[in-house]
């Protein structure tokens, strides 16, 4: 402790060191320093090395420190590369719609949840390690969804579609390594589909472009944040510098910044830590018409929008409120009546979306809950997955053979394992902010209160 005592004493001017060096010497022998007294030594020097530089210096100072933070964050930002592979999909009868069709569930399959947590798993490949300790799989899976990217390629002339298919990762090899498992993943499901519904469902996949090994990172940009760093620090600079100029007033209301930026964060934090966690559960379903060509999708349209309307009505989703084994919204039910808890379950939890397929043959959608409780969240998705089934089946009872559509589920309900709400961090953190702020603007208002008093006064 003495030593780092000693090196905290050589921060002073060398003014005050000539001075008054060999009495601080003399006083740290003579006692067993505390981290209290290291603290205290290394804030005299700050306060000491403030008073002594000029505006450029300190200009200077906060300059450089914004570069230094920001290439120290630069150089522990880990490289980005980018493996990209082209590949073709045809049907024996170069039919593009049928390619389109075919696409759209090889795609499905292939970027599914549990095709994704395989891939993240296997031990050639050992994805994303570190996230893996600290936070559920299903939510790796989610963070690698934003490093894929797939995409149908335009043909000249309306032919039969290319797609790109491209992998992000620190780690050049492995995402070259993970397009090379997609492709594979793509032949083999392609395999089974074909295997599955017959000669009729002939359609061949060929690689254009294998996945090329990057040479150059995607990211990051290393000289532009360091560059930025400069330039924030140079502006925090300056901002310093003004205030420096008005440190006589701004010493006396400092007390009232800090009380009133401690007043915000506390206020945001009470708020933050008060407000519930929010859970998103979703599954992925698909409608396919029965005993009817696969690019027939209108039908399947209709009996979709049907089914929704059924499934998402007032009657249907006041019975999973109610049901003992959910038990939802039991201190909103309290006070409104159940069919303001309903529209308030329909409009701020649920979300029903219709899912995007090329050629727009089989319709997929998308259904996820929102709820405080991450069990029930899931539990609800299930519910309203099952209903779907139960009145699909329904549907066809009522209209016959003609009405054969079946429902399919492309990923089951997730279980969340983090809040995707709250931020608490930041909200203490813009409640710190806002409340410093608003103390600034306080302190500078009095002051240009009392000048006008005491100019009235004198006058």
């Amino acid at each position: 402790m003495r030593q780092l005592i000693h090196w905290a004493a050589g921060l002073y001017p060398a003014a005050w060191r000539e001075r008054y060096g060999g009495e601080l010497d003399a006083l740290v022998e003579d006692i067993q320093p505390q981290w209290e007294d290291l603290f205290n030594v290394l804030l005299g020097a700050l306060r000491m090395q403030m008073t002594t530089w000029n505006y450029l210096k300190i200009l200077a100072a906060v300059t450089l420190a914004g570069a230094l933070a920001a290439g120290v964050l630069a150089f522990r930002t880990p490289d980005r590369y980018v493996s990209t592979a082209v590949m073709r999909i045809t049907p024996a009868d170069s039919d593009r719609q049928k390619a389109l069709d075919r696409l759209a569930e090889l795609q499905q399959e292939v970027l599914s949840r549990t095709s994704l947590a395989h891939i993240i798993q296997q031990p050639a490949l050992n994805l994303y390690p570190e996230d893996r300790k600290r936070m559920p799989l299903e939510d790796v899976v989610e963070n690698m969804r934003k490093a894929l990217r797939f995409q149908v390629m335009q043909a000249w002339g309306g032919g039969v579609p290319a797609f790109l298919i491209s992998f992000e990762y620190p780690d050049k090899f492995k995402a070259q390594a993970v397009v090379r498992e997609l492709l594979s993943s793509f032949f083999r499901q392609n395999k089974l589909e074909r295997g599955d519904q017959g000669p009729s469902a002939v359609v061949n996949l060929v690689i254009l472009d294998p996945p090329n090994l990057p040479q150059r990172r995607l990211g990051p940009n290393r000289p532009m944040m360091v560059a930025m760093g400069l330039l924030g620090g140079a502006v925090l600079g300056l901002l310093v510098v003004l205030m420096w100029r008005g440190a006589a007033w701004l010493a006396k209301g400092l007390k009232v910044v800090a009380a009133v930026a401690l007043a915000g964060a506390l206020a945001a934090g009470v708020f933050a830590f008060r407000t519930p966690d929010r859970y998103v559960s979703t599954a992925v379903m698909r409608l396919i018409p029965s005993g009817q060509a696969i690019g027939d999708g209108q039908r399947a349209l209709d009996r979709l929008v049907e089914l929704q309307q059924k499934v998402l009505s007032r009657e249907s989703l006041g019975e999973i409120i109610t049901q003992p084994a959910f038990d939802l919204y039991r201190e909103d039910r309290k006070r409104m009546p159940l069919e303001d808890v309903v529209e308030n379950m329909r409009n701020k939890a649920l979300r029903f979306q219709l899912m995007q397929t090329q050629g727009g043959s089989v319709p997929a959608f998308s259904i996820s809950c929102e709820y405080p409780d991450n069990l029930k969240a899931q539990a609800v998705v299930r519910e309203l997955a099952y209903r779907f089934y139960r009145q699909n089946i329904a549907i066809q009872r009522a209209q016959g053979p003609s009405a054969e559509e079946n429902v399919e589920i492309l990923d089951p309900a997730s279980l969340p394992g983090r809040p995707f709400y709250p931020n608490r961090l930041v909200a203490v953190g813009v409640g710190l902010f806002g409340g410093a702020v608003l103390g600034l603007l306080a302190v500078l208002v009095w002051r240009v209160s009392r000048s006008s008093t005491l100019h009235s006064q004198k006058t």
